[in-house]
């Protein structure tokens, strides 16, 4: 895999056209981490594993001749069935056996064991780099591949989606309950498994489309276009805007795509990412917008 070396000479248009298409895929994937927190209260570290199955069904149905649209479904429905299958396997286990000595961590122990043993059994992905060069946009003189553009709309019409299913929804009233008051909830007949299932279901999805969109990263910053580069920017993002904020965890994102694209070298993008994990750990605990928690016990 090759990176683009050297200080950049991006222009305003190609790096606002950047900072858009990572800042979406990375919201995307953050609030992944923002919903199942909010839902249990726990980060769950297992989330990239349905991003890495999604990029493996998109990458082995692409190489096998199958129409984009028909690889982007699989590998949604894929990453979703994986979050799921997580879930009920490794982490609810977990969160029902929270006594002893690691206590409220076993779902955090059992997460990181099932990430780093997808990761080891995970293919890497094959960049989709004949649709990459099938067209392109033009946008004062600079030209995007058509894909990029195509997954930067999906990225963000998603996420608006989610907003909307949080705000909108019985779904969402129901989770927005149990963040604020787990116990009046349950009360209510809100079920904590069930809708630890559900969502569980739309965090994976997010994390699979936001996988399959990073797939369609243009080849000067070909260095961040795989899935298993997504944790550390999703995680940073959700560590600037807070857990259990969605709008939050979108500004921390886009914080973190501009921080990226704006530094004078591609290859401190990892570092980068790294830096602000560690900044907004020791200096935000509770991240930029405390007023917007969906978990009571975030705020103040």
């Amino acid at each position: 895999m090759h990176r683009r070396l050297g200080r950049r000479e991006f222009t305003k248009t190609q790096s606002f056209i950047d900072i858009a298409f990572r800042g979406s895929i990375y919201a995307l994937f953050a609030i992944g981490y923002s919903l199942t927190y909010v839902a249990g209260g726990t980060l769950n570290v297992a989330h990239p594993v349905s991003a890495m199955a999604a990029a493996a069904a998109v990458s082995w149905l692409l190489a096998r001749g199958q129409p984009i649209w028909v690889a982007a479904g699989a590998g949604i429905i894929a990453g979703a069935i994986a979050g799921v299958v997580v879930d009920r396997i490794a982490l609810w286990p977990a969160r029902s056996r929270g006594g002893g000595p690691l206590g409220p961590a076993r779902p955090l122990i059992a997460g990181l064991a099932v990430f780093a043993a997808f990761g080891v059994l995970a293919p890497e992905p094959e960049r989709p780099t004949h649709l990459l060069h099938a067209g392109n946009f033009r946008f004062g003189g600079f030209a995007v591949p058509k894909l990029t553009i195509e997954a930067t709309i999906a990225s963000i019409v998603a996420l608006l989606i989610v907003v909307a299913i949080v705000r909108a929804t019985r779904y969402g009233l129901g989770l927005r309950a149990l963040g604020s008051n787990t116990p009046a909830a349950r009360a209510a007949g809100v079920g904590a498994e069930p809708m630890h299932i559900r969502t569980a279901l739309l965090a994976s999805m997010c994390g699979a489309l936001a996988a399959i969109a990073l797939l369609s990263a243009p080849d000067y910053f070909v260095g961040r276009s795989t899935p298993f580069d997504l944790p550390l920017a999703g995680l940073a993002a959700v560590a600037l805007g807070g857990l259990s904020s969605l709008p939050a965890a979108m500004i921390g994102a886009f914080i973190v795509s501009s921080a990226q694209i704006l530094a004078p070298t591609a290859d401190a993008s990892d570092a980068i990412a790294a830096g602000l994990l560690v900044l907004a750990i020791a200096l935000l605990p509770r991240g930029l917008l405390a007023a917007t928690r969906l978990r009571e016990t975030d705020r103040g």
